[in-house]
């Protein structure tokens, strides 16, 4: 079984590589197959039945020469409309039984449908691009009986897309109902580099069907710039179709000289089909210069073209690896040869246009100078190369863009980039003194052909070199053992997978850089205590007794000086008063009574000094007091105490003082 699996990797590398080197020589045929789910329940997911203006527009877009056919299915298989060349009589026959599609069907039987519409691609050939769009809106149902729809379920995964791989067919799946079977319509997607779109109305399917065209077919087109468009004298014909709504004012058309057109209004040379949802104008040898669509500003509105001068590209894959790279090339030809004239390249702007998930569109010039993965100088082929740019998992729209003084070209891709299919666990230990780490890697994706897959690993050390190691496999995964790591340096393992998709294409793929800087561990310090600093209470004692005695001693000074002044001036008044003689006489009595009046007011006067000095003693106490109390606490207290009992001394020897002057 292995063998065969490598003589089948062995083509298809040799396949991929024919084509890979044919791409500049012929342009393979674009060969598309639509499958469209009739079953019951698209009553309610398509109650207005818009898989048919979808499938009208889907096989007008189709060139001449491409090849198509149209299968239904619910239950059973039909060939709805055969499979051949694409012609205008085909065109039209397919048109016409678009309006016969209703859902009648029981059941979903997708492998069958899958099986029955492709019995002749049972080879791949190089001169083919094959495709497959499938539409539905539910799961896997053959039966009532449950283990019958696992059954094909199973054949589905294990024969059927196996067969798709081998023979180069691209599935691209729509499920038009969040019910589908998402999972499963990836996975057919996604193993056999198809895309696939999710749509919750079927108002959305015309656009998901546009999509879905552009990666089955490749046809370049006019850049659109606004609703403005510049037509060149090598365009054969035109495909313009404009999406609008039903709110939307009727489509008009007006060429380089100003005329004006409308579908009941045209020449003969505009073909013009109006559906739901959308314009589709045909115009064979339109006129040179700008047209402009009047139509509401659409950003999937497309002008297609026929012309001798073609835009052509390399192969883009539908789905790449977060960290994986890809050279694109691009280049115009005329009449099958690729135009390499450097009098003509001078005046030509080769660009691209990439818009990620986020939606920040970023440009890019491509260049023709042999650098850079650019094969050959001044060739007349250009090229880019895709890396750090798609490192952004999602859809990302790439536009290339091509302009010349009198021409200007456009070609759409879309890339979905998915998440790194490696998982890589470490796990660092230090085993004595040294470290050691173990890596395991795992393969998560389903689409990479695990027979196909080497895997190995670069170490570079702190002083810079480097050294390879190879991982061993262990059942379903890698292990890797890196040992005596010296602790505090610096270490980097750069992991590298080469291998294929389950479709032949090569893919490199180098996982981010991990990073090892082991530290030694760290000694333990015993804690330092810090003495705790223990004031001598006795000091605080001592200061606490000065500062107590040093307030009382000024305190009694003060009160002595007091005392002192109050003693002097009582002495003075004493000593200057006269004593009076006791008379019988009333003379006698009359000038005793007028000696005693200023006796008495001298006696006033120095009970008012008393009094003054006894006041100003209170306010001195009070101001010493306050003093004490913020410095000493408690025992300003005690200070207190014995302040109040020299106050009430004075008290009393003023009160005597008084009373003696009275007397």
């Amino acid at each position: 079984m292995k063998s065969f699996k490598s003589l089948y990797s062995l083509l298809s590398i040799f396949i991929f590589y024919f084509a890979s080197c044919s791409v500049y020589a012929a342009d393979p045929i674009d060969s598309v197959r639509i499958l469209i789910d009739i079953s019951g329940s698209m009553k309610q997911n398509d109650p207005n039945n818009l898989r048919a203006p979808a499938m009208r527009m889907l096989v007008n877009l189709l060139p001449p020469g491409s090849e198509a056919g149209v299968w239904t299915f619910a239950k059973w298989t039909n060939e709805f409309v055969r499979h051949g060349k694409v012609t205008k009589d085909w065109q039209t026959a397919a048109t016409n039984k678009a309006s016969q599609i209703r859902s009648p069907g029981q059941f979903t039987d997708i492998a069958l449908v899958l099986e029955d519409s492709s019995r002749d691609w049972d080879q791949p050939v190089p001169y083919e691009r094959r495709s497959v769009i499938l539409l539905t809106d539910g799961v896997v149902d053959v039966s009532k009986d449950p283990l019958r729809n696992i059954e094909s379920r199973k054949k589905l995964l294990e024969e059927i897309v196996p067969y798709y791989k081998r023979s180069g067919i691209k599935i691209h799946t729509i499920a038009l109902s969040e019910n589908a079977d998402i999972e499963l319509l990836e996975n057919l997607a996604v193993q056999t580099d198809g895309a696939h779109i999710m749509v919750k109305s079927a108002d959305q399917l015309q656009k998901a069907f546009l999509k879905l065209f552009e990666k089955s077919v490749k046809r370049e087109t006019l850049p659109l710039k606004g609703n403005k468009f510049s037509v060149d004298s090598s365009v054969n014909e035109l495909t313009i179709l404009v999406f609008n709504s039903p709110d939307s004012p009727r489509t008009e058309l007006k060429d380089p000289e100003g005329n004006q057109f409308k579908k009941n209004k045209k020449p003969p040379k505009i073909k013009w089909h109006h559906d739901s949802g959308y314009d589709l104008i045909t115009i064979s040898k339109p006129k040179v210069g700008e047209w402009e669509i009047i139509a509401d500003i659409d950003p999937d509105n497309r002008v297609m073209i026929v012309s001798d001068l073609k835009l052509k590209s390399s192969q883009v894959p539908n789905n790449l690896i977060n960290g994986e790279s890809f050279l694109y090339e691009t280049w115009l030809e005329e009449e099958g040869e690729i135009i390499d004239k450097p009098d003509f390249h001078k005046f030509v702007k080769f660009s691209i246009e990439q818009t990620p998930p986020e939606g920040k569109t970023k440009s890019f010039t491509m260049k023709d100078h042999g650098l850079a993965g650019d094969k050959a100088p001044r060739d007349g082929i250009y090229t880019y190369k895709f890396a750090k740019s798609l490192r952004t998992t999602g859809e990302h729209e790439i536009i290339t863009q091509v302009n010349g003084e009198t021409f200007q070209r456009e070609f759409r891709h879309t890339i979905t980039v998915h998440d790194d299919p490696l998982s890589i666990e470490t796990k660092q230990e230090i085993v004595d003194g040294k470290g050691k780490v173990d890596i395991e890697i795992m393969l998560t994706k389903d689409w990479i052909d695990p027979d196909s897959i080497e895997i190995a690993a670069e170490i570079t050390y702190p002083d810079g070199l480097s050294e390879l190691l190879e991982p061993e496999f262990d059942f379903d995964l890698w292990k890797l053992v890196v040992e005596d790591i010296e602790l505090d340096k610096k270490y980097a393992i750069n992991i590298q997978m080469i291998a294929q998709t389950g479709t032949g294409r090569p893919v490199n793929l180098r996982t981010p850089i991990i990073d090892i800087f082991m530290k030694s561990p760290e000694v333990e310090k015993p804690p330092i205590v810090e003495e705790p600093v223990i004031e001598e209470p006795a000091e605080e004692v001592e200061t606490e007794e000065v500062s107590l005695l040093l307030i009382i001693l000024v305190f009694v000074g003060f009160n002595l000086i007091v005392l002192t002044i109050i003693g002097v001036v009582y002495f003075f008044n004493k000593k200057e008063k006269p004593i009076p003689m006791l008379d019988e006489d009333e003379d006698e009595d009359e000038e005793g009574d007028e000696e005693e009046e200023p006796l008495e007011a001298e006696a006033n006067n120095a009970d008012e000094q008393a009094e003054e000095a006894i006041a100003t003693e209170e306010n001195l106490e009070s101001e010493i007091e306050e003093k004490a109390a913020d410095n000493l606490g408690e025992s300003e207290v005690n200070a207190s105490s014995g302040d109040e009992e020299l106050d009430a001394e004075l008290e009393a020897i003023a009160k005597e003082n008084q009373d003696e002057n009275k007397d």
